[in-house]
């Protein structure tokens, strides 16, 4: 069948050449004027059914025509035969939009920015469908009486009025990517691209919001089993937006991303932090706020906006990991070696390094991580031994890091702190028996440890998560252990500051490998909210999906 069709296509350009001279006047660029430069374009129309669309009529307009400013350019004019084809001889090379409407069924099509450069041009067949519309939001720099909204290469088009807060561009081929322009039909033109790209479905209607910004996105959160496979709802959720080379062009946002923005469905804008932003890479780590992840979903969404040059910069990490939400210290790690580890949240808990050097920072999990030597490597947060991170007895908190061990050697029974606030109060750690290990102390139970076998050189998400007297140890967002092991008659001492790769109340216990991402929590994180953060944070993340 396919085969047929070629073979009928190339005959039909045969035919066109032959009977060059008997084409209409409507059909011959400058006005039917013979030209030994004269080139054939020719294509086919089918119906939805999928026989061939005889009596569509076809316009052939340049690639970049506006149809206000261009109103009085001829536009080249074609009715399919009854096999469904059309031909156009043209005088002119370049891009062209072959435009194509069934006036009783009001079905369309058409083919985009296809090159004319040879004596024959054949575009691509295409399929009837029943259009789309795209809903524009005017700002105030587009609500003007003279303005109006336009799709290049097409005659669609919307005048603006001074009172109108958007406009809609009705019958709109679907399945094409479609460059939304503002202009002025004044003496000079005051063309702005409102939004490049935007994908028109059939009987639905595209909504092009905030367009300052001329590239929009949409960032899927699938938590269904074909993604994060997350059963539950989770709030106040810092998702981890990934971007590279393979889904996003760098040269289209502003340096350092400050134009960047991430929205719902509905246009509010959400807050965010750009961890790293490295043009020369081709990678960027940024943290979105996400007031709700709805649980086995795959069709909530956020937008991504970027591509303009007037924004300024609104990363905020003290949005994102708002202190309210239960966020009392989040450090990134990826700090220069031995300079400031800066604390994300609005209590800048920041650390001051000890025997740390330039070689300490290190390719992590997200970003940069910092790397311990195992003698003499920490972080300290000064004046958090009485602050918002000496959490009251039998409370509710979460602690929480990517961890990265060098080796575990069986035989060496030191003790190796991730987090501690003291060896009588709570830490996260690798244990003297070489296992995954969080414990807390209080004074009416004594010293409650849980333990989990850990894994050597390999990346692991470790999660602590004490509420009240249960205790519960997650690795890779999985939970590993509940069973705690109580010492009773242990005193409980919070009078020391906290601090990362050492044990704080004496110079031991220095751990020996990476630390990524630390995070410590006045609230007892849901096994939900952990098996989501792993699954979002992993390096395949499984949350979000990006649309193409």
């Amino acid at each position: 069948m396919i085969n047929r069709q070629i073979k009928m296509c190339y005959i039909f350009i045969v035919i066109c050449s032959v009977f060059f001279y008997q084409c209409s006047s409507d059909n011959l660029a400058g006005g039917g004027t013979e030209d030994v430069n004269t080139r054939v374009v020719t294509g086919k129309v089918f119906n939805p059914d999928g026989l061939a669309a005889s009596q569509a009529q076809v316009q052939l307009i340049p690639a970049h025509h506006d149809p206000v400013r261009d109103s009085n350019l001829v536009i080249l004019k074609d009715t399919t035969n009854d096999n469904g084809e059309y031909c156009f001889i043209l005088t002119d090379t370049g891009e062209y939009n072959a435009q194509i409407v069934e006036i009783n069924t009001r079905t369309r099509a058409m083919t985009p920015n296809e090159n004319v450069h040879y004596d024959t041009t054949v575009f691509p067949s295409v399929v009837l469908e029943k259009p789309g519309k795209i809903k524009v939001t005017l700002s105030e720099h587009t609500t003007t009486d003279n303005g109006y909204i336009y799709i290049p290469g097409t005659t669609i088009y919307s005048l603006l009025k001074s009172d109108s807060a958007y406009v809609v561009l009705d019958s709109v081929p679907v399945n094409t990517l479609s460059d939304i322009v503002y202009s002025t039909a004044t003496d000079v033109a005051e063309n702005t691209v409102l939004r490049f790209n935007v994908l028109v479905r059939s009987n639905e209607t595209a909504i092009v919001s905030n367009p300052g910004w001329a590239h929009c996105r949409t960032l899927i959160l699938n938590t269904s089993s074909t993604g994060a496979d997350v059963a539950g709802t989770v709030t106040s959720f810092p998702i981890l937006v990934r971007l590279t080379d393979k889904n996003f062009e760098f040269n289209q946002a502003q340096k350092n991303g400050d134009d960047i923005r991430f929205s719902k469905q509905n246009d509010t804008f959400l807050a965010h932090e750009i961890e790293e932003w490295d043009e020369s890479k081709k990678r960027a780590f940024i943290w979105v706020k996400v007031d709700t992840v709805k649980g086995d979903n795959s069709e909530q969404s956020i937008l991504m906006y970027w591509g303009n040059k007037d924004a300024a910069a609104s990363s905020s990490s003290t949005a994102v990991f708002d202190t309210a939400s239960g966020f009392q210290g989040v450090w990134h790690m990826g700090q220069d070696g031995n300079t400031t580890a800066f604390d994300a949240t609005a209590n800048h808990f920041d650390g001051t390094p000890s025997g740390m050097n330039a070689q300490s920072l290190v390719e992590g999990m997200i970003g940069g991580a910092q790397r311990f030597d195992g003698v003499s490597g920490y972080i300290s947060l000064s004046g958090t031994a009485d602050s918002k991170l000496d959490f009251p007895q039998n409370s509710n908190y979460t602690l929480s890091a990517w961890v990265y061990t060098e080796m575990i050697d069986t035989t060496d029974t030191t003790t190796q702190y991730i987090i501690s606030k003291s060896n009588r109060s709570y830490n996260l750690l690798l244990s003297g028996y070489r296992k995954w290990e969080i414990y807390d102390v209080e004074d009416d139970i004594g010293l409650q440890s849980i333990y989990v076998e850990p894994t050597e050189k390999e990346w692991k998400l470790l999660t602590g998560v004490c509420k009240g007297d249960d205790m519960h140890l997650y690795v890779d967002g999985v939970c590993m252990d509940s069973i705690r092991e109580i010492i009773s008659g242990v005193p409980h001492d919070g009078s020391f500051d906290v601090q990362i790769g050492k044990r704080s109340d004496r110079n031991y216990g220095y751990w020996f490998g990476m630390i990524d991402e630390v995070c410590l929590m006045n609230v007892a994180l849901s096994a939900d909210w952990i098996k989501l953060s792993f699954m979002n944070q992993r390096k395949d993340d499984k949350l979000i999906v990006f649309e193409e």
